[in-house]
């Protein structure tokens, strides 16, 4: 059965690495998951309000000791996260340890200096494909 994930990515202002939780909770670096389920993620603040314009966001992913291919996802990486809402389904037949980061531009920043965008980073949280989810 497809399992859906939602990762919350946490843009502070002022800090350029972002931080994440895996559906709700803090979480280890590595997600575990299967075939066919889908991953959703939400850019927000650290109070949980939405990111006001996050018209640039890029996810990219590696192979790290998976068994082929350059992305985890049915979708090619880099891909512009804006473009499905959020969203990624884990491909078939990809099973293995992915490493994947996300870039985000953040063109309405809230409490930002004044300055007209914001720029943050999530580096490599790893994807666990195979591993019978629920971690």
């Amino acid at each position: 059965m497809e399992t859906q994930y939602t990762i919350d990515v946490i843009c502070t202002p002022g800090r350029p690495l972002a931080t994440w939780t895996l559906n709700g909770k803090r979480h280890n670096d590595t997600i575990k998951v299967e075939p066919g389920d889908k991953l959703v993620f939400k850019f927000q603040d650290p109070a949980g309000t939405p990111l006001n314009d996050m018209t640039e966001c890029m996810l990219m992913s590696g192979a790290m000791d998976a068994e082929d291919g350059d992305s985890p996802f049915t979708v090619v990486t880099p891909y512009r996260l804006a473009d499905n809402d959020g969203q990624v389904t884990v491909a078939k037949l990809k099973k293995g340890l992915w490493g994947f980061s996300i870039a985000i531009v953040d063109k309405q920043p809230v409490n930002h200096n004044g300055r007209k965008s914001a720029f943050y980073f999530l580096p490599d949280p790893e994807l666990q494909v195979g591993s019978n989810g629920g971690d």
